[in-house]
């Protein structure tokens, strides 16, 4: 009998208590930065052609690489690589 009510005194036990904590983690600072826009030289068709086209191009292959840092970054188990 006593053994019975001792098994019902731990039903009165207190329940621990779980707290979830959320932690916001950011990116890099690096990756963050804003894609760099380059001046163009609009004053004939040939310099657009020869001059702006490729300019434009290299810009958006480097913007290009930093947001795939970015993608690695957030892909990563804990976004910290």
């Amino acid at each position: 009998m006593c053994s019975f009510l001792l098994l019902l005194l731990t039903a009165c036990a207190s329940v621990p208590v779980v707290k979830t904590e959320y932690v916001r983690v950011y990116p890099p600072v690096s990756l963050m930065v804003a894609c760099p826009v380059p001046e163009l030289n609009l004053s004939t068709y040939g310099a657009i052609v020869e001059e702006d086209v490729p300019t434009l191009i290299a810009s958006l292959r480097v913007c290009d690489a930093r947001m795939g840092l970015l993608r690695k970054w957030v892909a990563s188990p804990q976004g910290t690589e």
